[in-house]
């Protein structure tokens, strides 16, 4: 019994319990503000709208599993000290299976704001994805095994240009180029710089930043590494790449430019500081300061003010040494007599959505905008339907009356 309802509650959390995490949510378990309210910052509270009277069947049931195993543990004939290593190593797995729950309601969160990014997108706004993903090592055609252990990252960031952009939405995953002190605070001047206005930076929940960046660059990155198996130049510098990336023909809507920034104005600012930066994960940036939260609409939020945080940034002189190419025009094609009969869908394990081409696909891919369906009714869908019954029932009685 304990061994099925183990994996029941496995494929639980890995199918359905994204699904059932939202907003005002009837189940403690499933509500996002509940669950994330800190009880130590009033700021990062949220007042409770809802009172939680509903319990979820799978969730229950994986606390009885939990109670039963430690149960058994408890009755089992065994040496002491057998016994004691069999209920450490029971809490730690409970521990685990709690956190990667946390982890699951914190992800759902966290997504939240790049769909509400999303929504408020106009054509003077954008979103930028940024993720550690971008990286490149350098790569020889042989090295040695010294070389591959001694060898450290490098990001390479690509920038396009909009001219009629003037505000964007910044989304990354927790990589520390990214989660630090030393970007944020310096990103209201660097948007008096480039005449774009940043307005929010959203930070993924540790170990789910998987995004729009990974599916992107990994192409990128094979057809690198193709360059380097054909015996030619090896990719050492940013200009290696634009060369290796424009071979055979270049990415389809991938375009590269080489720039190069000025290490003594890079160096001569001394670094910038948020406290306790690493329990932050969401950030408006307003015209004063930095109205910053520990997760997604949770609370009002702390203001940090520019001139508590005494952020010093200067102009890296940023020198474009090879642009852009130029952009892939674009042409009709007249369309075939065959009608193609694929359907596309997302590889998701709960979005029902399907596509009639693979460019509406990926585009549903990029978005992340899912629609899900449980393979069971949830206990919203059984309360939905109790209600509706109850009110169409009265309906039926005051119409027969008259």
């Amino acid at each position: 019994m304990a061994h099925q309802g183990i994996k029941e509650a496995k494929r639980y959390l890995k199918t359905e319990f994204k699904g059932h995490v939202g907003r005002e949510k009837l189940c403690a378990d499933h509500c996002t503000p509940y669950a994330l309210n800190d009880p130590s910052e009033k700021k990062f509270q949220r007042p409770r709208d809802t009172s939680h009277n509903v319990e979820c069947k799978s969730c229950i049931s994986l606390e009885k599993v939990m109670e039963t195993i430690t149960a058994e543990i408890d009755s089992v004939n065994a040496d002491q000290e057998i016994k004691e290593r069999m209920k450490h190593e029971c809490k730690q797995y409970i521990k685990s299976i709690n956190a990667w729950k946390a982890h699951l309601l914190r992800t759902v969160n966290q997504e939240e704001a790049k769909q509400d990014a999303l929504a408020a997108l106009d054509e003077h706004s954008c979103v930028i994805v940024m993720n550690w993903a971008m990286k490149f090592l350098p790569l020889h055609y042989r090295e040695r095994m010294s070389e591959i252990f001694r060898k450290r990252g490098k990001s390479w960031h690509i920038k396009r240009e909009y001219p009629q952009v003037d505000s964007a939405f910044f989304r990354s995953d927790n990589a520390g180029c990214y989660h630090s002190g030393a970007l944020l605070p310096s990103l209201h001047e660097i948007g008096k710089r480039t005449g774009i206005t940043p307005l929010r930076y959203d930070f993924s929940d540790p170990q789910s930043g998987k995004d729009i960046c990974d599916r992107k660059t990994a192409p990128m990155k094979s057809h690198i590494k193709r360059w380097v198996n054909e015996k030619h130049d090896d990719v050492l510098t940013s200009l290696d790449m634009k060369i290796a990336l424009k071979s055979h023909g270049g990415l389809k809507e991938c375009r590269i430019a080489v720039v190069k920034i000025d290490p003594v104005a890079e160096n001569a600012s001394p670094p910038n500081k948020i406290p306790r930066i690493s329990l932050l994960n969401n950030f408006a940036l307003t015209k004063n300061g930095i109205r910053v939260w520990r997760a997604y609409n949770v609370g009002l939020g702390k203001v940090l003010l520019y001139k508590d945080l005494n952020v010093q940034t200067q102009d890296t002189n940023l020198a474009v040494i090879h642009d852009f190419g130029p952009k892939h025009q674009t042409g009709s094609i007249s369309s075939s007599q065959v009608q193609r009969k694929e359907i596309f869908s997302w590889n998701g394990i709960t979005c029902v959505l399907t596509f009639k081409s693979l460019e509406e696909a990926e585009a549903h891919m990029d978005t992340g905008k899912h629609v899900k369906a449980s393979e069971y009714e949830s206990v919203y869908d059984s309360a939905i339907k109790m209600w509706a019954e109850r009110v169409t029932e009265v309906n039926l009685v005051s119409s027969g009356r008259h």
